[in-house]
């Protein structure tokens, strides 16, 4: 993303020097007229198309260094030549990008090391191992992206002789550890060409760098076979949904359907995550520099439609009415060239359309969503849900299951019966080596989310019982927030 906001304005300045400005004007576009205003002079020019976009270029560098920008316009039929005194920033040394980049580094190398520990289910975070681990496999190939992508548009700016700044990193909390990059342009874009050029040259840059990292993300994630932990545990988790240009590449090197994201295949998704902000057709974001270069000042349609879009699809992930209010805040318009008259070739308009569907392929509705931890537990029999088991006589088999999506340490006894205790009778849960009995002591059962345990319930009666006695089965699963409870009824028949 590059931004540029900065005031223009003339001083209305000796009579000399209005002369020169026309001396100057006039050795590249005949002169008809002249109006003047307070903040700029008005020349009304002829131009040649074939040409107009050389002698403008030339004479936008004349004027820069004399201190002054060159806005052609088209009013009324006619072309005006507005010239403004510039006020160039003070350019400043590049210590805050040197910091910036420092604290980002910090960031995405403390997100890494999570990702990492979490990935390899480490029970430390900042071991040497996971923070290297974490470094080299998404800190490095997440800034490679980021930085890359700026790069192209700082380059870019150079080539078209606009001042531009180094990256600014943006350091932020993990998950991701970062909110980016930006440049910031020093001057006005000349052109249409060049603001096409500018706006496409970052995110084109960093996709060429985010496709091989996904590509290399896919091989690690195959290689590592790590398999994801059976428990969401008690934060939950987080599910990743990958976009149209991820799935296409999972296509052409199949990823095994059961799998725990690589945080380099996490890396390249950031990637495409950015790469499709980025390209949104709004204000000052790559998108709004091309969508102001193909369709002039209907690009701020494109613009609405790119806001109502993000309004809509906040239905399915909050996050992208933050993202709304943030580009509304900042604005949908975005400034015009400086020269608004020479058209795109026809090669650049393709080029600039084909944006739209890199725009669709990395686009994702619903890039993350969180999974709360669900404690669940259930009795069955046959498969089949059951709160109650009539018996005649005197073992009986049921299953414990742990329903929910995290672990369940379920206590399971028998809830005091006065009337099978009175008459003496001796009953026992069994599963595995572990046996409760009905008077003293509980079965403990520890299980993964989905996993079972087969209990027999085991009853020895005295020798005169007779006629329906009812035992009840409770089950406890201890590490839900509120302890879930169970009853099961086995009901005998003597």
């Amino acid at each position: 993303m590059c931004d540029y906001m900065e005031e223009l304005h003339f001083d209305r300045d000796a009579y000399t020097e209005i002369e020169e400005l026309r001396a100057l004007v006039s050795h590249h576009f005949p002169i008809y007229d002249v109006h003047y205003a307070d903040s700029a002079v008005g020349f009304f020019v002829q131009i040649d198309e074939e040409s107009l976009e050389r002698e403008f270029e030339a004479l936008r560098m004349k004027l820069r260094g004399k201190g002054y920008i060159p806005i052609l316009r088209t009013e009324g039929g006619e072309h005006i030549l507005y010239v403004q005194k510039h006020v160039h920033p003070k350019y400043r040394s590049p210590t805050l990008n040197i910091v910036m980049l420092a604290l980002t580094i910090l960031t995405t190398s403390i997100a890494g090391t999570i990702l990492w520990s979490g990935y390899v289910r480490s029970d430390t975070y900042f071991t040497l191992g996971n923070i290297i681990n974490g470094i080299a496999f998404f800190a490095f190939p997440l800034l490679l992206i980021l930085g890359t992508h700026e790069l192209g548009h700082f380059f870019m700016a150079k080539k078209h002789r606009v001042a531009a700044s180094l990256p600014f990193f943006i350091p932020f909390p993990p998950p991701l550890g970062t909110m980016g990059a930006f440049i910031s342009l020093r001057e006005p874009i000349p052109s249409k060409k060049s603001l096409l050029d500018i706006g496409i040259a970052g995110p084109l840059a960093g996709l060429s760098v985010a496709l091989p990292i996904a590509i290399l993300g896919i091989s690690l994630t195959n290689s590592g076979a790590v398999h994801p932990p059976p428990n969401v545990g008690d934060t939950g988790a987080y599910i990743i949904y990958l976009p149209l240009a991820y799935l296409g590449l999972c296509h052409i090197f199949p990823l095994s359907p059961a799998f725990s994201m690589h945080p380099t295949m996490f890396a390249g998704w950031v990637g495409f995550l950015v790469t499709a902000l980025n390209l949104l057709p709004i204000g000052q974001l790559d998108g709004g520099h091309i969508a102001r270069a193909l369709l002039g000042e209907k690009s701020r349609y494109a613009g609405y439609v790119a806001a109502g879009l993000l309004l809509f699809f906040s239905i399915f992930y909050l996050g992208w009415l933050m993202l709304m209010l943030l580009v509304l805040i900042l604005g949908l318009k975005h400034p015009p060239p400086l020269n608004d008259i020479t058209p795109l070739s026809t090669k650049r308009k393709l080029i600039g359309a084909s944006i739209v569907l890199i725009l669709v392929l990395c686009f994702v509705p619903k890039p993350i969503a969180h999974v709360e931890p669900i404690y669940s537990i259930e009795f069955l029999q046959d498969g089949k849900k059951v709160t109650a088991i009539e018996l005649s006589g005197n073992i009986t088999s049921f299953e414990v299951k742990n329903t929910g999506n995290t672990f369940a340490s379920v206590e399971l006894r028998f809830e005091r019966s006065p009337s099978l205790i009175t008459n003496h009778w001796n009953a026992s849960l069994i599963s595995g080596e572990n046996r409760s009995y009905l008077d003293s002591g509980a079965l403990e059962i520890k299980l993964n989310a989905g996993e079972s345990a087969v209990v027999n319930a085991t009853f020895l009666p005295p020798t005169n019982a007779q006629g329906t006695y009812t035992a009840t089965v409770i089950a406890i699963d201890h590490t839900a927030p509120k302890k879930i409870v169970k009853y099961l009824d086995i009901r005998l028949h003597l």
